[in-house]
């Protein structure tokens, strides 16, 4: 199984043809890993899990508490 991790923020409208994209291929064997990184569009991204969950085999969603992109730039900065 592959897993496919697709980090969001604010981005609803670009998850949607990502989602449609991935619907289309003909490799099935993976799972949908969404990671909202605490964007401010809740209602989107419930209604957007709610239309594709029953499309996917499985479809794994998770928001951030916080927004974790400043602290990924930070460290990758000190390496």
């Amino acid at each position: 199984m592959v897993s496919i991790v697709i980090p969001s923020y604010n981005r609803t409208n670009l998850l949607s043809r990502l989602l449609d994209s991935i619907l289309c291929q003909t490799f099935t064997d993976y799972e949908v890993i969404i990671i909202n990184d605490s964007s401010s569009n809740d209602r989107e991204y419930n209604d957007l899990i709610e239309k594709y969950s029953n499309l996917f085999k499985v479809l794994h969603y998770h928001k951030n508490d916080l927004n974790l992109r400043s602290f990924l730039k930070r460290n990758l900065n000190k390496v």
